[in-house]
């Protein structure tokens, strides 16, 4: 028994090591960047769309519904049920998760899936994951291009913003 477990921290510790490499930038050739990734949030699945990395996505949350495309992709739950034998049939060597998750964290990664935890409260939050996923997938370039774009037209639905007037809302909780 021990055996096992001191083999499957091995594997583990690996898979570490190889996505920690993918989020530095280090080459380490074909194949050695996430290959099978699960969406645990809306924002995530899109910016994998926005930065070409769809092939990567086997499985999504079952709030991920833009693009259009991402709603064919197999569900494995959401924050408050996820489905840990839906992500486990799936085979990902990366989870990417938001810190609400909490305890869910921790059974992903006992699991031995490899987790990359990033916030998305602001627009900061946004520009950090567009890199650290660039890094982490191989697709800096592309991760740039797409993050820049997003940036010019939210420059310019807030510049359009500016010229009218301001309405009144009412936000009940």
């Amino acid at each position: 028994m021990k055996m096992k477990a001191r083999s499957q921290w091995r594997w583990t510790g690996w898979k570490a090591v190889v996505l920690a490499a993918g989020m530095l930038g280090w080459p380490l050739g074909a194949g050695a960047y996430p290959q099978r990734i699960i969406s645990m949030s809306p924002h995530f699945t899109e910016i994998l769309y926005d930065i070409g990395a769809q092939d990567r996505l086997v499985g999504v949350t079952d709030f991920c519904k833009f693009p259009p495309e991402a709603r064919t992709k197999p569900k494995v739950g959401g924050l408050f049920n996820p489905n840990f034998e839906a992500v486990v049939a799936l085979k990902p060597d990366l989870v990417l998760l938001v810190p609400f998750y909490g305890q869910t964290i921790e059974s992903f990664k006992r699991l031995g899936i490899p987790v990359l935890v990033k916030d998305d409260s602001s627009l900061k939050d946004i520009w950090d994951t567009y890199d650290a996923l660039g890094k982490a997938l191989g697709l800096e370039s592309q991760a740039r291009a797409a993050s820049a774009k997003l940036k010019t037209r939210l420059d310019r639905v807030s510049q359009k913003a500016r010229t009218r007037k301001p309405v009144s809302i009412l936000f009940v909780v």
